[in-house]
């Protein structure tokens, strides 16, 4: 080897072992790095006491993760989030540490009460759940701990103006990370609100602090339970078959009022005027699901019908006054903010000779 090729090689090898300038602050040794405000140190403090408390009250005595579910949320909106709500709670709350388990569950609740959270608890086999309450203008979550058995925690988190007419996968992805957030606080501070020892009543029943969740958001989520009447009425068209096949058209005015005598069994009286004016009494039963707006009712009834000072008049002259029908029923029902559109249609049948009377009568249901 050369005088050349020795001072080459040494260049070399001189030039690979000197230090490098670091090209970040993240790079540069810890001597070297800006110190941390105060303020950044104490929220870093906070964050990870919050973390470790959380990951200890989501767990049992013994250390193991407990049974966490997310149920579908009671949905309020036309957006069609619930999954992307659902799959949001789960993935942040996991996102707190790799040892919390959290599943989707499959119990919809029918309203918020202590009753349908046992229920729910149950049928999960869960220790915890996780409810929302979704509406046009916010969102309502209740956390649920059985090892608490009388206590909630709950948030609600308004939505702004702009979303509330738009809500889209991402706002609603977005107020559901606030929410969880939010809600988690309020369990590890324990800022809890006492639920009412008697299973059969709502939450509405007891006065709800300010910070747990509106009044109004209650009242509407458990106005299906508590009421026990209705009232109706429609506008809508009756053709009758009389005598000789002979057929007659007329326009129909119809009232009703129901009584909820057990669970969704209602007794309905109604009068229908047209070109026969008709006196109904009917037994109805509700199908409702909370994954579905829309409900149906069908029914049973006994009817008698009268022919004079009706609202037309039945040229046909076919079916006698006080005929007795039996009149089957089928009503639709679709919730518009406080009031439920309705669609109906019955057929009376009958008893005492070959008559009958169809009518579809449209009209609103109201709850109390």
């Amino acid at each position: 080897m050369n005088l050349t090729q020795f001072t080459l090689l040494f260049a070399a090898l001189a030039l690979f072992s000197m230090p490098k300038l670091a090209s970040a602050e993240g790079q540069l040794p810890n001597r070297m790095r800006r110190p941390a405000s105060p303020e950044a140190l104490r929220l870093a403090r906070f964050k990870a006491a919050a973390r470790k408390l959380l990951v200890r009250k989501l767990s049992n005595k013994d250390g193991s993760p407990a049974k966490i579910y997310v149920l579908p949320p009671i949905d309020y909106t036309t957006s069609k989030a619930k999954k992307a709500v659902m799959s949001t709670i789960t993935k942040n709350i996991k996102a707190y540490d790799p040892i919390i388990e959290v599943k989707e569950g499959e119990f919809p609740l029918t309203a918020v009460t202590l009753e349908q959270f046992r229920k729910a608890i149950a049928s999960n086999h869960a220790d915890i759940i996780f409810v929302t309450v979704m509406y046009p203008s916010n969102f309502d979550m209740y956390l649920y701990d059985k090892r608490r058995p009388f206590q909630i925690y709950a948030h609600t988190e308004p939505i702004s103006s702009v979303a509330r007419y738009n809500l889209s996968n991402d706002a609603a992805t977005y107020y559901t990370k606030l929410l969880v957030r939010r809600t988690l606080y309020r369990f590890i501070k324990n800022q809890y609100y006492e639920l009412p020892r008697d299973n059969s009543n709502p939450i509405l029943k007891s006065e709800i602090p300010r910070y747990i969740a509106s009044k109004e958001s209650l009242e509407k989520v458990n106005r299906e339970m508590r009421t026990k009447f209705y009232a109706g009425m429609g506008i809508g068209a009756m053709m009758s078959v009389g005598a000789g096949s002979q057929t007659w058209n007329s326009n129909l005015l119809g009232f009703q009022a129901a009584y909820s005598f057990a669970d969704s069994f209602y007794a309905e009286g109604a009068v229908e005027l047209a070109a026969y004016n008709a006196v109904v009494g009917s037994i109805k039963y509700l199908f409702s699901n909370k994954q579905q707006s829309f409900k149906l009712t069908g029914g049973l009834g006994l009817s008698t019908v009268m022919n004079q000072k009706t609202l037309n008049w039945d040229q046909t002259d076919s079916i006698p006054g006080g005929s007795i029908f039996a009149v089957p029923s089928l009503t639709f029902l679709y919730p518009i903010v406080d009031v439920y559109l309705k669609a109906e249609t019955q057929l009376f049948i009958g008893l005492n000779n070959r008559n009958y009377i169809f009518t579809v009568l449209p009209g609103v249901i109201v709850l109390f």
